[in-house]
């Protein structure tokens, strides 16, 4: 509460824990209202690519718009229009290739390649 994430008129009331196997991905796919207007994410097993996708219409697939890196233990916060607009999910693969598409390269450790 004290990075003041959250709106004070918001404040969470739950935590959802989920694991992920390495490699088997997440689809793409949108939150809707259930965690409106903000939602924030806490990586804690490992490093991953999360994919921000303009959402598909009429049975079309999304499209890929850009990565974010998201380091162990790491807080990747979505609100707004990127809450709203988008879809998210996690390509399947053991390995992330890092591209010029991760939009927050510059915050960390990491270099494309």
């Amino acid at each position: 509460m004290a990075c003041q994430v959250f709106p004070a008129d918001r404040r969470p009331n739950h935590v959802l824990v989920n694991e992920y196997s390495s490699g088997a991905g997440l689809i793409p796919h949108d939150d809707g209202p259930l965690y409106y207007p903000v939602v924030a994410t806490v990586s804690l097993g490992g490093t991953t690519l999360l994919g921000y996708y303009t959402p598909g219409g009429g049975g079309e697939a999304p499209l890929p718009v850009c990565n974010a890196f998201l380091e162990q233990r790491c807080l990747n916060v979505v609100r707004g229009g990127a809450y709203s607009n988008s879809w998210h999910g996690i390509d399947s693969g053991l390995e992330d290739v890092i591209t010029e598409k991760c939009c927050n390269l510059s915050l960390t450790s990491t270099h494309i390649g």
